[in-house]
């Protein structure tokens, strides 16, 4: 609901998902295979 509030005139919402591994060799305290979920729009923002 916030995407559609700060986009009135319209715009793009993009959902994007990566596969990505957790290490402790890299400092992560929990190893594994996770997906990482990323959202994106190209709005004006709320007030």
């Amino acid at each position: 609901m916030n995407t559609r509030d700060a986009m009135p005139n319209g715009g793009t919402f993009t959902v994007r998902a990566d596969n990505v591994r957790f290490r402790h060799e890299d400092g992560f305290p929990i190893t594994g295979d996770y997906v990482q979920l990323s959202l994106e729009d190209t709005g004006i923002g709320m007030s």
